[in-house]
């Protein structure tokens, strides 16, 4: 098995720190809203926005981990149906949806992250830009991932993508 470059593994690993760790963030501070609004009435009106935004990040920062992982739903029976000799084309023809779409959430998300800089949430009053940006760098690493995909796919020494059991620490 080939070994990916050190930028993916490390790319892919702090992405999957980081949304892992938003997660966490965004479950905590949902938790503690509901017991401040049902335990001590007493509701806290930032929090909802806060686990809002930080579904956002960790939602496109784990599609973008899903994408190098291969873990996105895919429908395999057509692929399943043609010859081993034609499936790279198959997977190929796949992965090149993925840049496209990921190629779409960089430009929009761009333009909308800067269409909202002025704009100010209400309970926390951040500008909207910062949750808004997470759209065109979930983009971006998708991107990324889906082109070392598409290398691994046309190369010789087909790469089912990389583990956690690849990097070293």
């Amino acid at each position: 098995m080939r070994k990916e470059p050190k930028l993916i593994i490390y790319t892919k690993e702090a992405t999957l720190i980081i949304g892992t760790v938003l997660f966490i963030i965004m479950s905590t501070t949902t938790f503690v809203q509901v017991l401040a609004r049902y335990v001590f009435k007493y509701p806290i009106p930032w929090t909802d926005e806060l686990a809002r935004y930080l579904f956002i990040w960790s939602m496109l920062l784990g599609s973008a981990v899903a994408v190098i992982n291969k873990a996105h739903i895919t429908i395999t029976s057509f692929r399943d149906m043609v010859p081993e000799a034609f499936r790279s084309i198959i997977n190929g023809i796949s992965i090149f949806g993925t840049l496209a779409f990921s190629l779409v959430l960089v430009i929009e998300g761009y333009k909308f992250a800067i269409i909202n800089i002025s704009n100010y949430s209400p309970a926390m009053r951040i500008s909207l830009s910062l949750p808004m940006i997470s759209i065109p760098i979930g983009g971006v690493l998708m991107l990324l991932f889906s082109i070392r995909l598409l290398y691994n796919n046309f190369n010789r020494n087909n790469n089912p993508g990389i583990s956690r059991k690849e990097v070293k620490y």
